[in-house]
């Protein structure tokens, strides 16, 4: 019984240590654990990427996505009348127009077609439109309430603003007139078609044939009846004109085409009269052999006298009030001086101001010495070194 007993405790004891053998043993010879767990890798959260600076980059700060405050554009809008649609001065404003919407987006010019200038003048005058189209002759006789102007009453007055362009205008004679006719003065007493009545071009012949003590019978004709007239000698002489220089109208282009023309140049004494009454008429001044007959005419057009043609000359020009600010006017006109080459290009009659901006300015204000000058204008010329003190500023 007792050896039973102590086998069965011998057993029990060698279980036991086999057991703790095994389990030291398993311990002994266990896998050590991962170094992942004591070597951070390079991408671990402790170690800032390169770029995690732009993440924290206010995205408020874009001018795509927060408009400052001057984004708007606060845009002038002027209704400016012209001439018809088709007409010299239609085309004229129609083309700065453009220009002033391209290059100066603050203001906007909406083209007004009227009846010519006196009626643009005068609607300007009445409150109806903001700018006009206005020429020398028009511009004295709004001022001093003659001719056209007479018995008007404006509740504003438009003033100098911009010179665009001028007119030369001379006379013709058919060419079996020769010989017959050298001097304006040839045509005292005799039938003449100056222009229609109401027209720029022919206030400024009359008013230079009044200068030179010329009375003659006007004769009222319809353009396109000019060429007939002359070669039925219902007329003389006509009026003849170009638009800055080289420009020729219609009625003119079919006169030459249907009879033989001469244009009758002022002899030399009277463009010396011409010249020293100029300036207290304020209707026009004198150009003195400023282009050959073949430069204009596409026909042989004679002269009676030299070899280029001589004429009297006036100016058409956009003008508003002293109610359009200063500034305005003056960042205009240096668009308008910046640009002119292009206006050129789009039409010849602004040859002549893309060659000598200030200069077409400093002629129309000549040629209009007494009537007030828009303080934008003065401020650009001032600027250029050609204002005179004895010009006077709009107030």
């Amino acid at each position: 019984m007792m050896a039973s007993k102590t086998s069965l405790l011998v057993a029990v004891v060698v279980v036991v240590v086999a057991v703790l053998v095994g389990a030291v043993g398993y311990y002994l010879l266990m896998p050590t654990a991962p170094t992942t767990t004591t070597t951070p890798k390079p991408t671990t959260t402790t170690t800032p990427s390169p770029t995690t600076p732009a993440t924290t980059k206010p995205t408020t700060t874009s001018p795509t996505t927060t408009p400052t405050p001057t984004t708007p554009v606060t845009k002038l809008t002027l209704r400016w009348g012209t001439a018809s649609v088709g007409s010299a001065g239609y085309t004229a404003l129609a083309l700065i127009a453009d220009v002033i919407s391209k290059y100066m987006p603050e203001l906007e010019i909406s083209v007004m077609p009227t009846a010519g200038a006196v009626a643009s003048i005068k609607s300007y005058a009445n409150g109806d439109l903001e700018g006009c189209y206005a020429s020398t002759p028009s511009f004295t006789e709004l001022y001093t309430g003659t001719g056209r102007f007479a018995g008007f009453t404006a509740k504003r007055m438009p003033v100098q603003t911009f010179w665009a362009y001028p007119l030369e205008i001379t006379i013709a004679i058919h060419q079996k007139n020769l010989g017959k006719f050298k001097c304006w003065s040839d045509l005292k007493g005799l039938k003449i078609f100056t222009g229609p009545s109401g027209w720029d071009v022919g206030v400024a012949l009359r008013a230079a044939l009044a200068a030179l003590n010329i009375t003659y019978e006007q004769v009222e004709l319809d353009w396109k009846m000019v060429a007939d007239a002359l070669s039925r000698d219902t007329i003389v002489a006509t009026i003849m004109y170009t638009t800055a220089v080289y420009g020729l109208p219609d009625w003119a282009r079919e006169a030459e085409l249907s009879v033989p023309l001469a244009i009758l140049n002022p002899c030399p004494g009277e463009l010396e009269v011409l010249k020293a009454k100029a300036p207290q008429l304020g209707i026009f001044d004198v150009v003195e052999n400023y282009v050959s007959p073949k430069e204009v005419f596409s026909t042989d057009v004679k002269l009676t006298s030299g070899d280029k043609i001589s004429a009297v000359r006036f100016y058409y020009g956009f003008h508003v009030g002293t109610e359009i600010p200063e500034d305005v006017v003056y960042r205009m006109l240096k668009v308008l001086e910046e640009h002119a080459r292009e206006l050129a290009e789009l039409n010849p009659m602004f040859r002549l101001l893309a060659d000598d901006f200030v200069g077409m300015q400093v002629r129309g204000i000549e040629s209009n010495p007494t009537v007030p000058v828009h303080p934008g204008l003065a401020k650009f010329l001032k600027e250029k070194g050609v204002w005179r003190s004895e010009w006077k500023v709009a107030s």
